[in-house]
C-alpha cells in the first residue's frame, strides 16, 4: 500500500486532529518544547481562519480545536466535558445500534418464544416520543440502567477524592498510566488495551475512534426520534437501504 495514501486518508479520517500543528504539540509535550515555539492551533472548518482556545492544545482525542462558544472556558471546564461527552457517545453506540436491530427482529424473536411484542404502535422501538414504556420489562431495563449508571458515577465520585498527601504516592503506585483520563473506568476484561495500544500514539489512534463514532452515534439517534415521531414510521420501514445489511 502507498504510504502516501494511507497518510491522505487517515488525515481526511480523522480531521486536523493528527494534522501537523497536532503532532507538533504532542512532540512539544515529549520533547519539553517551550510552548511558545509551537504553531498556533486553529479551529476546525468552518472556523478554520480563527484561533482555537488555549485549553483545545490537542492532548484529548478527538481534539480538533473546535469551541467557538468557548464552553468549556478552561482545562478542568473540558476535563468535565469531555467526561460528559465520552458516556453520552458510549450510550448513543448502544442506542444507534439497538434502535434499528430491535425493529428489525424483536417481533420475530418475541414470536418464536411465545411472548408479546414490545415495541411500539407501528413496530417503533420504544421511547418517549413512540410510547412503548409503559411494561414491565421496559421499566426493569430503565431501572437496571439507571442502578448501572449510578454505580458508575459513585465510583468516578470515589476516585476523584484526594488521597492524604502523605499517602498521595503511594495510591499512584497502584494505578496505571491514564487511569484519571476522563471516561477511564477501569474496564478492560478482554485486554484490548494492550493488543491494540502498544504506544501513545496507537493509544490516542483508538481513543479517537471511539470519539468520533460516539459523535456519530449521538447524531444518529436523536435522527432516528426525530424521524420516527415526524413521520410515524420505523426508521427500517422508510430507509430500508441503510438497514439491509442486517
Amino acid at each position: 500500500t502507498d504510504p502516501t495514501l494511507m497518510r491522505e486518508f487517515r488525515k481526511e479520517l480523522f480531521g486536523n486532529m493528527f494534522s501537523k500543528v497536532r503532532m507538533q504539540n504532542f512532540n512539544a509535550r515529549i520533547n519539553m518544547t517551550p510552548l511558545n515555539a509551537v504553531e498556533k492551533r486553529k479551529m476546525s472548518w468552518p472556523f478554520s481562519s480563527f484561533e482555537a482556545p488555549d485549553y483545545l492544545d490537542g492532548t484529548l482525542a478527538g481534539d480538533a480545536g473546535f469551541d467557538p462558544l468557548r464552553l468549556a472556558a478552561n482545562k478542568d471546564g473540558l476535563y468535565q466535558l469531555r467526561e460528559a461527552e465520552i458516556k453520552h457517545c458510549r450510550i448513543a453506540m448502544l442506542a444507534a445500534f439497538g434502535w434499528p436491530v430491535s425493529e428489525l427482529y424483536h417481533y420475530q424473536i418475541a414470536q418464536s418464544v411465545g411472548l408479546d411484542s414490545l415495541l411500539a404502535v407501528g413496530g417503533k422501538a420504544p421511547s418517549v416520543l413512540n410510547g412503548g414504556l409503559d411494561n414491565v420489562f421496559a421499566l426493569l431495563g430503565l431501572g437496571l440502567f439507571f442502578a448501572v449508571g449510578g454505580v458508575l458515577e459513585f465510583e468516578l465520585i470515589r476516585r476523584r477524592k484526594e488521597a492524604p498527601p502523605v499517602l498521595k504516592n503511594f495510591f499512584d503506585m497502584w494505578r496505571e498510566d491514564g487511569w484519571d483520563s476522563a471516561g477511564n473506568y477501569g474496564f478492560d476484561p478482554l485486554g484490548l488495551g494492550e493488543r491494540l495500544c502498544s504506544d501513545d500514539y496507537s493509544k490516542q489512534v483508538m481513543q479517537a475512534i471511539e470519539v468520533l463514532n460516539g459523535r456519530i452515534a449521538m447524531l444518529a439517534t436523536v435522527g432516528f426520534v426525530v424521524q420516527e415521531f415526524v413521520t410515524g414510521m420505523p426508521v427500517v420501514t422508510e430507509t430500508p437501504q441503510f438497514f439491509k445489511i442486517m
